[in-house]
């Protein structure tokens, strides 16, 4: 009977290791950087950059209530093509946050530039619930005058959220411009949003 009972722990034991085994083995491939000729960036850790971004949901919530995507095309944005965050698909919610220095400008009449080192950022949700967690964050960084004066010195930023998040695009992205350049009177900026008016 002590035999068969020892035999039953071992096996028990080798299961359980197989397991573990085979679990770290799908981990290391998720690891794995892609080939060469992806147009997807891989990158599983955050840069400094990056992490300017970690506590973007301390920052002023300038959304009221949670958005819809349908509900006006000034509110439409979906993650940038040939990146990693493009693969989740646009999400049909999302809130957006203002820095402290964004924060002031989004007070002010729609017109008001935002000064140089505003920081916004929109995350896009899969869903209405609030235990949603935002798959993909979209930002804008208002850079020194002659960073890219035909887009109001904004440079533009899509990040991955994993445990914390990633860059994967940034910079004078023409698919964040060719939306945003319905909003040049308002410093590039949608707000109807955060003041209610549509």
């Amino acid at each position: 009977m002590k035999t068969k009972h020892w035999l039953w722990i071992l096996l028990t034991g080798c299961l359980a290791v197989a397991a573990l085994a085979a679990r770290a083995a799908t981990e290391d491939e998720l690891l794995k950087p892609p080939p060469e000729e992806s147009p997807f960036d891989n990158r599983q850790k955050p840069d400094a950059d990056s992490l300017i971004f970690a506590k973007y949901y301390k920052w002023k919530r300038v959304t009221p209530k949670l958005e819809s995507a349908d509900g006006g095309g000034t509110s439409i944005c979906s993650p940038v093509p040939g990146t990693n965050a493009g693969q989740a698909g646009p999400d049909p919610f999302f809130n957006v946050y203002a820095d402290k220095i964004a924060e002031l400008a989004f007070s002010r009449p729609a017109s008001t530039p935002f000064p140089e080192g505003s920081m916004i950022v929109k995350e896009l949700l899969a869903t209405n619930k609030k235990s949603a967690e935002p798959r993909t964050l979209l930002a804008m960084v208002k850079r020194d005058a002659g960073f890219d004066p035909a887009h109001g010195d904004w440079e533009f930023l899509v990040l991955r959220r994993l445990k914390q998040p990633i860059i994967v695009e940034r910079g004078k992205i023409a698919h964040c411009h060719a939306c945003h350049e319905k909003a040049k009177a308002q410093d590039f900026v949608f707000r109807g949003y955060a003041t209610g008016k549509r």
